[in-house]
């Protein structure tokens, strides 16, 4: 993975979400969206670019609870304050995740198989842009949690006596 543009050039272009990154790459977030905008090829940043009328970064701080404001952007790039807690690997996988489905031109709430293909789509892209071992470990949490969650309803049944 090369680096093709720096935090100045993401400023001059408009990418970088100064409002939003008080701290910059202080934060894992910023870290993360770093990353991958300097990353990503040229073709896929520019589609970025060409569209940074059309949506808007949101990334609350932790303390916001939840607090929303309104927009007027017909996409919102959300972020979660909760990547911060995550490993820097994940929440570089989720920006790009993120950041694939944009430059994919994707749309919400299409439908189940619709849903299906732009997530495999955007999982394309993103190993595309060299983060496959990081998208590979997000999709494995699911699986993780799943498991376990498994084994402690198969705990509780037995301490109440259940199968």
């Amino acid at each position: 993975m090369e680096k093709q543009r720096d935090l100045y050039k993401l400023a001059d272009d408009g990418l970088w979400p100064w409002f939003n990154l008080d701290k910059g790459l202080n934060t894992r977030r910023g870290d993360a969206l770093h990353l991958v905008l300097t990353i990503m090829p040229e073709e896929h940043y520019q589609i970025i670019k060409s569209k940074i009328e059309d949506f808007q970064w949101y990334l609350p701080h932790e303390d916001m609870g939840g607090e929303i404001f309104p927009t007027f952007s017909k996409c919102v790039l959300y972020l979660s304050p909760l990547l911060e807690k995550k490993a820097t690997d994940i929440s570089v996988a989720v920006v790009g995740y993120e950041l694939a489905h944009l430059t994919l031109g994707h749309k919400l709430l299409i439908g189940y198989e619709g849903d299906k293909k732009q997530e495999k789509e955007a999982d394309q892209r993103v190993c595309e842009w060299g983060f496959e071992k990081m998208l590979k470990k997000i999709r494995a949490t699911p699986k993780r949690a799943k498991a376990r969650g498994k084994n402690i309803r198969k705990t509780t049944r037995r301490k109440m006596g259940r199968r």
